[in-house]
Order: structure tokens, then C-alpha cells, then sequence
């Protein structure tokens, strides 16, 4: 029998070995991500020292923890946030400020894979890349906290991350939010917490309450009523879409949200029931109204998709004909 090899101890085993435990602490705590430079239909970026006139917030729902982290060569600039956290692969990712789509590319290939680009205005922009799904249009507005995509690994990258960038111009800012200059390798909250205003007639009377949709991380409808305390109702998810209707026929609206990734509305009556109604495109935007008028005979409130559809001169088309009435099977007129 072949007698075991002798185990190695001191200065030499340990000279060995810690080599290794450090190279793998440094992988573990900053992840590499290969990325091309910017595609040119975009421009080279290079860094701006500008502090940004854009209100930005995180580009995630309101509360969620993420880590955001950079590198000298980080492309296009060291400007240019890599965030992460744990099983990230498909979260969501929202508008960092309100604006207007300029880039929604669908394609994976090279660089970026897929990616968005919001125009806030005194041109400065807004950059998210490497997405697994992208929501919106070119040409389509967008609110701040609204659904844009999903956080993937297309393009450039070898795992799956958001890459963003604040520009000015063709230029990455260094990144701001909630008025704070950020501090790369830092874990923060998403403050991107928007209220929605909305207003329908939700109580006894006959006139319209005002109610407030907070896109928090389960999403709330505050409904303000008159010589009372305001009433607080959980219902949704912060990046669903808020309507207000006569679901149930009863002369007053009920609470509804529209899931864009699914095209789903779900609405809920005054019977605590819920009922959901698959309707429209992932980038319509939801409305609801009583069509018909026929509130004096017990009408309901139905659901719709708002359609904005860009023109080749560059201006929308708005249609609201997207009506949807239970009573009828889609397609009928």
C-alpha cells in the first residue's frame, strides 16, 4: 500500500494558498463585464463633468436595492454604471425621467444588445443597455417609474447587468440621483417612488374624488374623500399602469391596473373580486371610460388601450377606438 504524501504546513503551504483566495475575492467583488465601444449611430462618448439639469432617479422601482459600479475602461466612459444585485436576470427596469423614446432597439447584436434611449430635454438623455426585453417605442412618452424593459445579458456582456449612462449630448455625465452625486461601488435604495394623479367619483356622492397611485413596491390608490381621512388601498405592482372605471355597474369607479408585459388589465370590483382581461400591446398606454353613456341604465366603465403611433413626419397619432366590451368577443363592431 502505497503510503500518503506528506502534508505540506508553514510558510510554503500558506505562500501557496493565499494567491489563490485573494484572486477570487477580487472576481467575486468586481464583476467584469466585456463591453464594445458605443455603436456609431450614437456617437463615441467621452466623460462630461456637467452636473445634470434632469431630475434622474434610480431606473429601478421604488425601494429596491441595487449596486452600482464602474472601471477605468469602461466603455464609453468610465461615467457609465454597470448595476447588479442578486438574481437580477429579468427585473425591471423603469424610467430614470419623464421623456421621449429616441431608441428602442429590439435587435441583439454587438455593443449595447438591447437597448433604450429617453430624451428628457436640454439635451440630456437617458441610456439603458444589455436588456433581455425591451417595453417601448420609438416616439412613445414615457413617465418617470414607467416600465421601459428587463434587465439581461444581450450584447457585449458577459453576464447579465444594467448598463447606464446620464448624457449630455454625445457626453456620459457622471451620474446623479435624487439630487445626490452617486458614489460608484455603493449599494443604494431606488427613490424613484412617482404618484400618479387620478381622479374618478369613488365614493357615495355625486362628485369626482381626487386619488393619488404610488408606485411603491406594492402598489397603493389613496383616494382623497371630503371631511374624512383619505383610505389607503394596496392593490398592483409599481410598475403596472393605474385606470379607474365602473367595473361592477354600480355608479361608482373601482380600482384596475394594466400589466404592459403582459397586456393585461386586472380589475377589481366592490366585492374585493378581480377580474382580468388580456387587451391591447405592451406599449399602449391604458384608459378607461363608460363609452356609452348609459350610466342611467346601469352602464359599466370599460377598459382601453391607448395607441400612440408615429408618423413618418415624427408627430403621433393618437387613437383611443381600442375599446374593449365584455359583452362583445374581440374583433366585433
Amino acid at each position: 500500500m502505497t503510503a500518503p504524501a506528506p502534508r505540506r504546513t508553514g510558510r510554503r503551504a500558506l505562500g501557496v494558498a493565499v494567491p489563490v483566495v485573494f484572486a477570487t475575492l477580487v472576481a467575486t467583488a468586481v464583476p467584469s463585464y466585456a463591453e464594445d465601444t458605443e455603436p456609431d449611430r450614437v456617437g463615441k462618448a467621452s466623460s462630461s463633468s456637467k452636473t445634470p439639469e434632469t431630475a434622474f432617479e434610480m431606473p429601478f422601482p421604488c425601494g429596491q436595492a441595487w449596486t452600482g459600479t464602474t472601471r477605468a475602461s469602461h466603455s464609453p466612459s468610465p461615467n457609465s454604471v454597470d448595476w447588479n444585485r442578486t438574481n437580477d436576470d429579468g427585473d425591471p427596469v423603469v424610467a430614470a425621467a419623464p421623456g421621449v423614446v429616441t431608441v428602442a432597439n429590439t435587435v441583439d447584436h454587438g455593443s449595447y444588445g438591447k437597448w433604450v434611449v429617453i430624451d428628457h430635454g436640454n439635451n440630456e438623455s437617458s441610456l439603458y443597455g444589455h436588456l433581455s426585453v425591451v417595453g417601448v417605442k420609438v416616439g412613445q412618452r414615457v413617465d418617470q417609474g414607467q416600465l421601459i424593459g428587463n434587465v439581461g445579458s444581450t450584447g457585449n456582456s458577459t453576464g447579465p447587468h444594467l448598463h447606464f449612462e446620464e448624457r449630455d449630448g454625445s457626453n456620459d455625465m457622471w451620474p446623479w440621483f435624487h439630487g445626490d452625486k452617486f458614489v460608484f461601488g455603493t449599494t443604494q435604495a431606488s427613490t424613484n417612488c412617482v404618484d400618479v394623479p387620478l381622479a374618478a367619483n369613488m365614493n357615495s356622492g355625486p362628485e369626482a374624488e381626487p386619488v393619488i397611485f404610488t408606485r411603491s413596491t406594492s402598489a397603493t390608490f389613496t383616494v382623497k374623500r371630503l371631511k374624512k381621512k383619505p383610505r389607503t388601498y394596496t392593490f398592483g405592482a409599481g410598475t403596472d399602469d393605474p385606470v379607474l372605471g365602473d367595473w361592477d355597474g354600480d355608479g361608482h369607479a373601482n380600482l384596475g391596473v394594466r400589466t404592459a408585459a403582459t397586456s393585461t388589465f386586472s380589475l377589481r370590483n366592490a366585492d374585493g373580486t378581480v377580474s382580468t382581461i388580456a387587451f391591447g400591446r405592451k406599449v399602449d398606454k391604458p384608459i378607461a371610460g363608460d363609452w356609452e353613456r348609459r350610466r342611467h341604465l346601469g352602464g359599466r366603465g370599460l377598459p382601453a388601450a391607448h395607441c400612440d403611433v408615429p408618423h413618418a413626419g415624427g408627430e403621433r397619432d393618437q387613437q383611443s377606438g381600442l375599446v374593449r366590451d365584455p359583452r362583445r368577443p374581440p374583433g366585433h363592431r
